[in-house]
């Protein structure tokens, strides 16, 4: 599992990570206060085992206030094409990001909107998977269900972990029943190209927005070229 501080963070409840996923061997390499440019950078320089056969990925909230949303999309999936192009046979996890803030705001429509293309790509390519985080963050007037939420309105505490987890295990045997179905896609044939569903990201998107991992241009993915509109 690779992403930002909702990933680290599932180190705080440790016996919400030994029951869901230490039967499989499930790494955390989540970082706190990642942005999609960070995560992109580490799965291209990770060391990882040939035989990884998942990786989930669950980032974009820390990039919600600097970057336009189809950049976000785009950092996303850039990183799941990382691991596609590094790994044979790898299933890759793409989520929604979770509803964050007290009550309906421009950022979660932001989010919302996110989630909608991420879901998109991930029905349109093979080997790629939509992680639904689920309707039942929010209460009936559209704020944060406190019981799932720190006070920051952002980050989970236990039982908001639970039920990820749930949400991502749900879609580990969704996939798993997908492939037991249908033959293995080492091929990894598209139904559409990359560049057919979403305008390629700017060079600028890639430039480190803290220290910490390189002093210039984060590397873009090979599909990637000049574009920052969104459509």
């Amino acid at each position: 599992m690779i992403g930002d501080s909702i990933i680290k963070n599932f180190l705080l409840y440790p016996h919400i990570w030994q029951h869901y996923f230490t039967k499989n061997i499930y790494l955390n390499c989540g970082i706190s206060g990642d942005s999609t440019q960070h995560v992109l950078w580490r799965a291209k320089n990770l060391t990882l085992p040939s035989t990884i056969k998942n990786v989930f990925i669950l980032c974009g909230s820390n990039n919600v206030n600097k970057d336009s949303p189809i950049e976000i999309v785009n950092g996303i999936v850039s990183i799941g094409l990382s691991f596609i192009e590094q790994y044979k046979n790898i299933q890759v996890f793409l989520s929604g990001i979770i509803p964050r803030d007290s009550a309906v705001s421009v950022k979660r429509d932001i989010i919302y909107y996110i989630n909608h293309h991420i879901e998109f790509f991930c029905s349109n390519n093979k080997g790629f998977y939509y992680v639904n985080p689920g309707k039942q963050w929010t209460n009936k007037d559209n704020s944060l269900k406190k019981d799932l939420f720190f006070k920051d309105n952002l980050h989970l505490i236990e039982k908001g972990y639970v039920k990820l987890s749930e949400s991502i295990i749900k879609a580990f045997q969704s996939a798993s029943n997908q492939l037991a179905k249908s033959k293995t896609h080492e091929d990894y044939n598209v139904k559409m190209s990359y560049h057919e569903q979403f305008p390629p990201l700017s060079e600028e998107y890639f430039r480190a927005s803290s220290d910490g991992y390189s002093n210039g241009s984060l590397p873009l993915h090979s599909s990637i070229t000049k574009n920052d509109h969104f459509n």
